[in-house]
């Protein structure tokens, strides 16, 4: 009789333990099932974009002038000086520059420097108080298909500092852009990053974020309803140059292309791109009395180096857009031959 009591007493510890193990594992399973959905990952970052606006929103600032509203951000600050990086075209008229920070301090900038062509402005505040610049990344490693977060101003004072979320729907591109300047038109190519969707109109200069909270590009200009943003790389080169005073050209060769390593095989194929080039800079378009067209450049031609800088990537181009050189020497790709073109420039034209 004991052992029988002995074995239901057995049987029923057993039991519970088996609906009490059955309780906790599916506790457990719908617990890792809400982290697993709370925590949901992109290319490894999280998509919770309110921590990258937390974290930013004090770097942003509203500007006011000449009745237009635009945005801008902190990119340093020496001493009680703080420089904010915006686009030429909000503030490129006289008068005076309101800068509104989001801690609700208000007061006034002045133009410091500025390109025209890229159209960036760089704005200097003299300012007391303790400020956060942006993290700056690296536009050369974006992919399309990233979200990003631009803080910005939606067209009124009302709604600045407020937040637009996008996507790169391509990571670089060139595209035609022409202003007018000293009484004429000029056209030349920019390269740009494009944007899914159209951010508000106020948002023009504002800083254009990653999932990692680091800034990759400015934006700048819409077309056909998509925004487009210079890529940070060459923001940087520029507003670094402005900063320290130096004198520099932003070269236009007056073409457009495509990078060969970022084409598919196909790609290359369709181009009629040789199979032994696997790197250079195809040339899809020259404009007519461009600097490319006297260096005797064609449409369809290979470029593999320029100055012996070997052109694999955008970040090759721009260290020769940016190097001041006067004498080219160009070797080329056309027609499965590589050739040599030798040209030079006069700056004071």
């Amino acid at each position: 009789m004991n052992n029988k009591r002995l074995i239901y007493l057995l049987i029923a510890i057993l039991f519970i333990w088996a609906l009490i193990l059955s309780f906790v594992l599916s506790n457990k399973n719908n617990l890792q099932e809400i982290n697993e959905i709370s925590e949901y990952n992109v290319s490894g970052f999280s998509t919770d974009l309110s921590k990258v606006y937390d974290e930013n929103k004090s770097s942003i600032v509203a500007i006011e002038h000449d009745g237009k509203i635009s945005t801008g951000f902190i990119y340093t600050k020496k001493d009680n000086l703080v420089y904010i990086v915006s686009t030429y075209h909000g503030v490129s008229n006289s008068g005076s520059i309101n800068i509104y920070f989001n801690s609700g301090v208000k007061t006034k900038g002045n133009l410091y420097a500025y390109d025209i062509y890229k159209d960036l402005a760089l704005i200097e505040v003299e300012f007391d108080y303790d400020v956060k610049p942006v993290s700056i990344g690296n536009s050369s490693l974006l992919k399309t298909g990233e979200f990003v977060l631009g803080i910005g101003s939606a067209e009124s004072l009302e709604y600045a500092f407020s937040s637009q979320f996008g996507m790169v729907s391509k990571n670089y591109r060139e595209v035609l852009n022409n202003i007018v300047f000293n009484n004429s038109n000029h056209a030349y190519y920019l390269g740009v990053i494009q944007l899914s969707g159209e951010f508000s109109k106020g948002y023009s200069g504002c800083p254009i974020f990653n999932m990692q909270g680091e800034v990759i590009g400015v934006l700048t200009m819409k077309e056909n309803e998509v925004s487009l943003a210079l890529p940070i790389n060459e923001v940087k080169i520029l507003v670094d140059k402005m900063l320290n005073g130096d004198d520099y050209h932003s070269l236009d060769l007056g073409m457009n292309g495509l990078y060969i390593n970022d084409l598919e095989k196909y790609e290359a194929t369709h181009l009629n791109i040789p199979v032994d080039i696997v790197s250079g800079y195809y040339i899809e378009n020259i404009l007519n009395n461009s600097l490319a067209s006297s260096l005797g450049l064609n449409k369809g031609d290979i470029i593999l180096s320029i100055n012996n800088i070997k052109i694999n990537k955008h970040e090759d181009m721009l260290n020769v857009i940016y190097s001041d050189i006067d004498v080219f020497e160009i070797i080329v790709n056309r027609g499965e031959e590589n050739i040599t073109l030798k040209g030079s420039i006069d700056y004071n034209d």
